[in-house]
């Protein structure tokens, strides 16, 4: 479809036309105006105006992209025993139930769930799960902390709630303090500390 010589193109993936500035927009030009009030496009018929390159929209060539981690799933073997273990820890959520088929604890910045592995093996792939792998996973947690002592209560409150501690407090080669501990199925945590880090609002570390 063309209009005064310009080629319309798809400028959303759900294939909508892009509001900008209360002006439409057609393959990086300005070809009308949208009046919101009168719920109506009033087209330019001999003067499109063209987009700055730095602010056209991209139609042929867009790529997904991923910058953030909205869930960390663990599975574990047993429901009832890990969702005490991180209730003890202190990780909170608004599901009461002792033994819940699923569980999202309302974590800083993301959301922490606890599913039954077999099951979360079988979600990947229903006919051929993934092998349950016992050890190391190649895949470690972190608790960034504020002080070495918050670190030794850290890891206190852990070996009370049943951790293993892998890893005794102390200091490390880069120059920081830290500790390890595994929870019911194995997971590691590490708690850390390091006197040149630097906390937003959230508690969210920025590195």
């Amino acid at each position: 479809m063309h209009y005064d010589g310009f080629r319309f193109g798809t400028l959303e993936e759900n294939g909508k036309i892009k509001q900008y500035s209360k002006e439409l927009l057609v393959c990086g030009y300005r070809v009308g105006k949208i009046s919101m009030k009168e719920q109506r496009v009033t087209f330019h018929k001999d003067e499109a105006t063209p987009m700055p390159k730095s602010k056209r929209l991209k139609t042929k060539g867009r790529k997904s992209k991923m910058n953030r981690i909205s869930i960390i799933a663990l599975g574990v073997r047993d429901m009832a025993r890990s969702v005490k273990f991180y209730r003890d820890l202190g990780f909170q959520s608004d599901e009461t139930a002792d033994c819940p088929q699923v569980i999202f604890f309302n974590a800083t910045g993301t959301k922490f769930e606890l599913y039954p592995i077999q099951g979360l093996a079988e979600d990947i792939n229903a006919e051929n799960p993934p092998k349950i792998a016992e050890g190391f996973a190649g895949i470690t947690l972190a608790y960034n902390v504020k002080s070495e002592q918050e670190v030794r209560d850290t890891v206190e409150l852990a070996r009370s709630a049943g951790a293993v501690i892998a890893k005794e407090p102390q200091s490390v080669f880069w120059g920081g303090y830290h500790a390890y501990f595994s929870d019911p199925d194995g997971y590691y945590w590490e708690v850390a500390y390091g006197a040149a880090w630097k906390f937003d609002e959230q508690d969210m570390l920025v590195l």
